[in-house]
């Protein structure tokens, strides 16, 4: 996905959420902007960040661990303790909109073969299927 920001600045972020369970090799989850490049899901499990010249490595927790290894088993984990009011919130409703929001653009620009932004999802608020209708 191809994002292009008021400022001019233009994201890349590839992510694979469909991969067979016993798959092996490098899939890890990877965004680049004009400022610099964050890579995910490396084998370590640690969070790399290159901003030109500048690289910086920040290590999970081992809290972290299963939503690296097993990321669908975690996200029901986190629905489950967040049912029984143990979990610990860990983004925002807006954030999960704004998310949401990004997702939607791009898949109806993909749809629509032209850009969409964010602005435009959140003023139509069109369902999952509206968006990927031409």
């Amino acid at each position: 996905m191809m994002i292009e920001y008021e400022s001019g600045d233009v994201g890349e972020i590839m992510m694979n959420w469909g991969l067979p369970s016993k798959t092996s090799g490098d899939f890890s989850t990877n965004a680049s902007g004009s400022e610099g490049y964050v890579k995910l899901g490396n084998p370590s499990g640690d969070v790399t960040v290159y901003s030109g010249e500048e690289k910086k490595v920040f290590t999970t927790e081992a809290a972290d661990e299963q939503d690296l290894v097993n990321a669908e088993l975690a996200v029901y984990d986190h629905l489950i303790a967040e049912i029984e009011k143990r979990g610990q919130v860990q983004a925002s409703f807006d954030e999960g909109i704004l998310s949401l929001a990004t997702s939607m653009a791009a898949i109806k620009s993909g749809a629509l073969g032209r850009p969409v932004t964010i602005g435009e999802i959140l003023e139509e608020k069109p369902t999952i299927e509206q968006c990927m209708q031409k």
